[in-house]
């Protein structure tokens, strides 16, 4: 598959000497003057993907397009780093009927095994167990099946899992800045989304009670670090009904995680991103949002971008929640 990939490469500069113009040339381009406007002598491709289950060939895309954005740079001798953010702070929302097990074979899960992932529904995937037994938990798990998969490919890239960022301090100071504009937050995000609570703060506590990450933030106090929380549960996704218990606590700014929309643009700014991949659902919605973060709360350029279509099982699009989704080693074992 290695060699694979070279003849792809090989194939891109013969097309370049015909006068043709390979995208990843053009997101590297892009790039190179994005880290040079902004003071940088390393240019940061990033890509990233919530531990869900494991990644289907769509969501790849990130990883894979993020490479050849990453060797373009490297052949024209530019410095460059290749990065993915493991997003497993992310809540477990529903539970996929099957997904792949170490070796990415793919096993159906046991009525024991789902009753167990019930009890773990709104729980970070970093703190919930591996239901295989085989890591510390389901995000560890399906990170390395990621990973395990792209080194059979031949990418490899740098990991940094959210969890170890919040609890070692890299995304404090984003954090803080996030929670110090509050304001500033709602009202540019009140121009992308149809409805926006007027008191909402931006921030996620774990639930010191029952372990979920739906708790809603009532207070913050900023000179300790601290957020006062309630665990009402909350919607996932327009419809992923998590309930909560209703504990009342407070947490360290290292215990919980930013929404969605705003982590994004905070590991941008955070790993100094000058160029990332991403699906057409995140250019309609996300994108457009974080454009106007990036410049307006946290006072950086947004990266270079290159949104890219999905894939498709039997006109329906990929989804590791559901089931009907197909992996690196899926594909490897057809080619």
């Amino acid at each position: 598959m290695r060699a694979f990939f070279k003849t792809c490469l090989s194939q891109v500069s013969e097309s370049r000497g015909k006068g043709f113009i390979f995208w990843a040339d053009i997101v590297a381009e892009s790039a190179i003057e994005h880290a040079k406007r902004n003071g940088m002598s390393v240019a940061t491709v990033k890509s990233g993907g919530s531990p869900s289950g494991g990644k289907h060939i769509g969501n790849m895309n990130d990883q894979i397009r993020a490479f050849f954005i990453y060797d373009a740079l490297t052949r024209r001798g530019f410095r460059a780093r290749l990065i993915y953010t493991n997003d497993d702070m992310d809540p477990l929302r529903t539970i996929p009927p099957s997904a792949p097990d170490e070796d990415g074979e793919r096993h159906v899960f046991t009525e024991q095994e789902l009753a167990m992932l019930e009890k773990h529904l709104g729980w970070p995937y970093s703190r919930i167990p591996d239901v295989f037994g085989c890591h510390r938990s389901w995000g560890e798990h399906f990170n390395s099946v990621i990973q395990d998969g792209l080194s059979r490919i031949g990418i490899f890239m740098e990991n940094y899992d959210n969890s170890e960022s919040y609890a070692n301090g890299r995304f404090l100071e984003v954090t803080r800045l996030t929670l110090s504009r509050m304001k500033l937050v709602r009202d540019v995000l009140s121009r992308y989304q149809r409805s926006a609570e007027k008191n909402w703060i931006p921030f996620h506590a774990v639930c010191s009670n029952c372990g979920k990450i739906t708790t809603t933030a009532l207070n913050v106090d900023l000179s300790n670090d601290t957020v006062e929380y309630e665990c009402k549960g909350r919607v996932l996704a327009g419809k992923y009904v998590i309930k909560g218990c209703s504990h009342r606590g407070f947490s360290t700014l290292r215990e919980g995680k930013l929404p969605w929309r705003l982590e994004w643009v905070a590991q941008w700014k955070v790993f100094q991103v000058n160029a990332e991949p991403f699906g057409k659902d995140h250019y309609e919605g996300s994108w457009k949002s974080g454009q106007a973060l990036a410049k307006e709360v946290y006072e950086i350029e947004p990266p270079a971008s290159l949104v890219y279509e999905f894939f498709l099982v039997n006109g329906e699009k990929m989804s590791s929640r559901k089931g009907n989704a197909y992996i690196l080693h899926d594909l490897l074992k057809v080619l």
